[in-house]
Order: structure tokens, then C-alpha cells, then sequence
């Protein structure tokens, strides 16, 4: 527990308890830090106030930031609930108070929050490797997380049924195949996947690769001819036995083939694959529909990526001066109602077993429809209120004419 004395009118004194001096917290979820305190009798109450502290200075934290939230549901017990938590929330909360008689301290200590992501360790052992091999994965994160939680493993976004501790032992397979954690009860806050694979025609982008060509031939093979497969026709590439490539991309992906000659003729060998996998790009946020959208409507955001291994999960963001808002998961995002509130720059990220790529942001704008008093002064701007006839026959086309602002002015 955390005291902090301060002097009030010089004979009284505060103090302010806090549950625990540190909490970690996963990025994306919430957090509520309690504040206990005193006071003599004296009145007014001094009103509760709190604070983040970051290398050595002391900000006030806003009502007008939607991730933050404080209320009070018993006598002297004050809750700072953070939401969306980002890595920058990281700092030292504190509770203070605000009134006339008060000097305030800074010697008080308050809460110190670490926010923190997981991610998924190959423990054992190194990959790629053979099939069937036994790989331990770790599930960590660079802060101790409360509570001692239950974890929840993925394998290709299906849960693992056997694994609910820290660490979890799987078997290597052929197929690329990508493994992720999470704690029970922040499901939706999963780890950035890893992909395991062993030894095959997979490599990934960035990469090197050496196909070789061997066959059986008297008199001896004279010449190698390596091909590239095309559905017109076969590319023919460099000779020699070996081809090399170096810094494949997702262009190289494709079946090969060589060719041995000798004085007395030539054999093809079979195809062999080479798949390049990358992680996403060209990720783009579209809406479904076109044209003005207006109160009371439903949009549709959708997103589109190139990746191999395929995108496994789609996040939406909604843009924001402080910090981006984290909205649910899913290829589209869907609004039923819109208001203005929903006005605002949105993109979404792909993520495959690779990495992830960010969209570029596109603008939801939400039109509000006139009010009476907007439709009459309408009325008046365009010189029609000759007679009240006119009025009635303008106030039903005008109250669906939409307006850029929810006031007309």
C-alpha cells in the first residue's frame, strides 16, 4: 500500500491508498486502478483528480478522452478505468485533489502500469526442422501478468484443446502451419502468430535458394537446361546443374523442371515446387457501398490483402489524436445506425504467420440530416416564403436534404 500525506490549512492532513503499487495489462484491453482516501472534516470536499507521471512529468488526464473513464461508487473510494490500452499508457498514475485550501505534493508515489503484448517463443528446438519433431512453444510477455492467468493456444486460429499453460508442445508437420496465445478472458487480444514449418519447396521472401539437377547417363550428362513452367510456354532459364536465386520474391514462385542431355539424347526430370511466402501487402480499407451516407444508415468496411501464407486475422482501427482505437476483428466491419460520432478515418492491418501490413485510412463521414429551424431559414435563403403555402410544400423535401453539420447556422 502507497500513503501520501499532504498539508491542509497547515493543522489537517490526507492520505491516499492504492490497492497495489504495479499492474500489468495486456495492449488492447482494460484496466481499473482504485484510489483510497481520507480527509479531516473540513468543506468544501476537495475534489478527486488523476495523473499520469512519465519522465519526470505530470499530465492531467482528460474526461474528453473516450478511453478514459473515472467514477466513484462508494465514499471516499475513487476508480480510474483506462480502456484500449496502448504501450504508451505505460507510466505512474496518480489520485490528487483539487480545492481552495490545498497544497499539493509531489512526493506522493502512485501506480505504476506496464502495458505489454504477447508473443509466442520457439523454446526447442530451432526450426525448420524434420517432420514429426517436438517443438516446445512459450507464450511471454515483458511484464508478469496478474492473477496467474489460463492460457489459450491457436493452431491456424483453431484453439489447441490440450494446451492451457504457459507452454505448449506441438509436433512439426509439412504444412506451414501458424500457432498463437491468449489469456482466458482476452480471447480477442491474441499474440502476433509464428509459423512452424519443416524443410520443403517453402521459402520466404527475402531469401536464397539453390535447385540442383542429377541424373543417370553414359556417356556422362554433357549439359543441364533448367525450365520455368508457364501455362503459353516454358521459360528457359541459365544452364549448369545447379540454379541458384538469390533474394527470391513472390515472382519466382512457380515449378521448375531440368533437362539432361548427353551425345545420345536428353531426359526431363519431374516438376518441383518453389513457393515464396510473404507477409501481407497492398492491404486496402474500402467501403461497401457508395455515396453520401447519411444518420441513421448502415456501412460496411471491408478489407482486402495479398499474403502467403493467407491473411489469418484482420484488425480494424478507428483514427484518433491520442490513440488509435482497436475495434473487433474480422475481414469486414459493420456499423447498423451511424451518427456523427462515427465520423472519422479508419484502416485495417493484416496479419499471416509472416508479419503484418497496415492500410491506408479512409474517411467515414456522416451526414446529418436539417432540423425545423434549419428548414426555415432554408426556406428563407432561397427567397420562398412568399405565402405559408410554400412552407408546407418545402419542409418535407428539406428535412431529407442532408446538412454537412448537425446545426444549421
Amino acid at each position: 500500500k502507497i500513503r501520501g500525506p499532504s498539508k491542509l490549512n497547515h493543522n489537517c492532513c490526507w492520505s491516499v491508498t492504492y490497492v497495489t503499487q504495479s499492474i500489468c495489462a495486456l495492449i488492447g484491453s482494460s484496466v481499473d486502478i482504485h484510489g483510497y482516501y481520507t480527509f479531516p472534516d473540513q468543506q468544501p470536499t476537495p475534489q478527486p483528480a488523476w495523473y499520469a507521471r512519465l519522465h519526470l512529468q505530470v499530465k492531467e488526464l482528460s474526461h474528453a478522452d473516450d478511453r478514459v473513464e473515472v467514477f466513484s461508487h462508494r465514499a471516499n473510494v475513487n476508480t480510474l478505468r483506462l480502456k484500449h490500452l496502448t504501450e504508451s499508457d505505460s507510466a505512474e498514475y496518480l489520485l490528487r485533489f483539487k480545492a481552495p485550501y490545498m497544497i499539493q505534493t509531489d512526493s506522493s508515489a502512485g501506480v505504476s502500469l506496464s502495458v505489454t503484448g504477447l508473443k509466442v517463443n520457439v523454446d526447442s528446438p530451432a526450426v525448420p526442422g524434420s517432420e514429426g519433431q517436438t517443438v516446445t512453444l512459450s507464450c511471454s510477455s515483458t511484464c508478469t501478468l496478474p492473477y496467474n492467468p489460463t492460457y489459450i493456444w491457436y493452431k491456424n486460429g483453431q484453439r489447441v484443446s490440450h494446451c492451457t499453460s504457459v507452454s505448449c508442445s506441438v509436433s512439426a508437420v509439412r504444412d506451414a502451419v501458424s500457432y498463437s496465445c491468449a489469456t482466458e478472458g482476452n480471447e480477442n487480444l491474441l499474440s502476433p502468430p509464428v509459423s512452424l514449418m519443416v524443410s520443403s519447396g517453402e521459402r520466404v521472401e527475402g531469401d536464397s535458394v539453390t535447385l540442383t539437377c542429377s541424373s543417370e547417363a553414359n556417356p556422362p550428362v554433357l549439359i543441364y537446361s533448367w525450365f520455368k513452367q508457364r501455362a503459353a510456354a516454358d521459360t528457359l532459364l541459365p544452364t549448369g546443374q545447379n540454379y541458384s536465386i538469390s533474394n527470391i520474391s513472390s515472382q519466382h514462385s512457380g515449378l521448375y523442371y531440368c533437362t539432361a542431355h548427353n551425345q545420345l539424347g536428353q531426359h526431363n526430370s519431374t516438376t518441383t515446387l518453389l513457393d515464396v511466402l510473404y507477409p501481407p501487402r497492398n492491404t486496402r480499407a474500402l467501403m461497401v457501398s457508395s455515396g453520401e451516407r447519411v444518420e441513421g444508415d448502415s456501412v460496411t468496411l471491408t478489407c482486402s490483402s495479398e499474403a502467403n501464407p493467407p491473411v489469418l486475422t484482420y484488425s480494424w482501427f478507428k483514427q484518433r489524436a491520442a490513440a488509435d482505437t482497436l475495434l473487433p476483428t474480422g475481414q469486414n466491419y459493420s456499423i447498423s445506425s451511424i451518427s456523427s460520432q462515427h465520423s472519422g478515418l479508419y484502416y485495417c492491418t493484416a496479419h499471416n504467420q509472416l508479419g503484418q501490413h497496415n492500410s491506408t485510412t479512409t474517411l467515414l463521414d456522416v451526414l446529418c440530416r436539417c432540423s425545423l429551424l434549419c428548414v426555415i431559414l432554408l426556406c428563407y435563403e432561397y427567397n420562398k416564403l412568399n405565402d405559408i403555402l410554400s412552407v408546407f410544400i418545402l419542409i418535407p423535401v428539406l428535412l431529407l436534404r442532408p446538412s454537412q453539420s448537425p446545426v444549421c447556422y
